[in-house]
């Protein structure tokens, strides 16, 4: 049994162990002891676990050489994520102390996100491991502290605070300037769903699927430096995607059982039309693997989003008496879980990320 094996059979546990149990006590120990597992894995791996792994330590032993404020502004462009590395190397200069701080603020976000907003924390960590977000902690290190983040701007879109929005998504722009394709996000969360946005939104999606090569020639050139080399080499495919079809179906089940048009529901609404954004996005993803990785910034909220239209089921158009919903709720629940669990486990057996085989960094 594999490393990444071995922390969703854990996640499994404590839910075994510690959800069924209902208090407020028992999901909090359980976030406790699944915040730390988290922390520690991608926190104490070794420089040859994940595959930029060693490009972080190489930028952390740079930065550890400048001494130059000049030469500080412009070593590198993430503003903030250089400040806070030197912040760090002001008490050690132990690169792996420094992936353990950065561990530490994902999954204590994560954590509090997910206590906050989720209707079951249990599928939400089954969701984040099982999508691939987990294993993105390993590699994509700066944009996942972006992430981590841009969670915390959520609730001031269901608060209907913009300036608060906005200054928190810059201030995620500055350890991955990537988080700034989540500015619009404000205002597609509150878009309402009239007549006339449903006969909008398809041909928004056409027109993106038309002229997908061109859009993603235009982003690749402004978000790499080597432009050219990464237009040969991060083509994907010329069909919708895996994905984006995921995305899409989850989006007509959830229309279908909680109609974001019928029930007047904020944070339905939220979840959905940002699902919707990560399907326009992740189409583009098609042309380009660089819009899979934009489209974590919206991606992300599927951890809420499932678990909210299993939480609604009676509010389908099926009739389920109060007394089925529980074993109705239940059993989708579990149906989830095992198909997105059956996915991981076949996805782990080819192992992209460099993750396995797994060692700690004294080993």
């Amino acid at each position: 049994m594999n490393i990444l094996q071995v922390n969703l059979v854990l996640i499994l546990f404590y839910a075994l162990f510690f959800l069924c149990i209902k208090s407020k006590t028992t999901r909090i120990i359980f976030l406790i002891f699944t915040t730390i597992q988290f922390a520690i894995l991608p926190g104490f791996r070794g420089v040859t676990v994940g595959v930029d792994t060693w490009r972080y330590e190489r930028s952390f032993n740079w930065l550890k050489e400048i001494n130059n404020f000049n030469d500080f502004l412009l070593y590198d462009s993430d503003f903030g994520f250089k400040l806070v590395q030197r912040i760090i190397l002001f008490f050690t200069d132990n690169f792996n102390y420094m992936l353990i701080v950065f561990s530490l603020f994902i999954f204590i976000s994560l954590g509090i996100f997910i206590y906050r907003y989720s209707k079951s924390i249990f599928l939400s960590y089954i969701l984040f491991i099982c999508l691939g977000f987990f294993d993105h902690s390993f590699n994509l290190q700066r944009q996942i502290i972006a992430l981590s983040i841009v969670l915390f701007s959520y609730s001031f879109i269901l608060k209907k605070k913009p300036k608060h929005f906005f200054m928190v998504v810059l201030c995620a722009s500055l350890f991955h300037s990537s988080a700034i394709v989540f500015l619009p996000a404000y205002y597609f969360a509150h878009m309402k769903w009239k007549k006339h946005t449903v006969i909008l939104i398809p041909s928004i999606f056409m027109l993106f699927f038309i002229f997908k090569n061109q859009i993603g020639e235009i982003f690749t050139i402004l978000y790499y430096d080597e432009a050219t080399k990464m237009l040969n080499s991060y083509t994907s495919t010329s069909g919708l995607g895996g994905m984006a079809l995921l995305i899409l179906i989850i989006l007509i089940i959830g229309f279908v059982i909680y109609n974001p048009l019928r029930h007047n529901d904020i944070e339905n609404k939220v979840l959905f039309n940002l699902l919707v954004i990560s399907f326009f996005i992740q189409t583009i993803s098609s042309f380009s693997y660089l819009f899979t990785r934009l489209n974590l910034f919206y991606f992300i909220f599927i951890i809420l989003y499932i678990p909210n239209v299993i939480y609604n089921l009676d509010k389908s158009k099926v009739n389920i008496k109060r007394r089925y919903l529980k074993v109705a709720q239940f059993t989708a629940k579990s149906a989830v879980a095992i198909i997105v669990i059956t996915y991981y486990l076949t996805q782990i057996k080819i192992d992209g990320a460099d993750i396995i085989p797994y060692y700690f960094f004294w080993e």
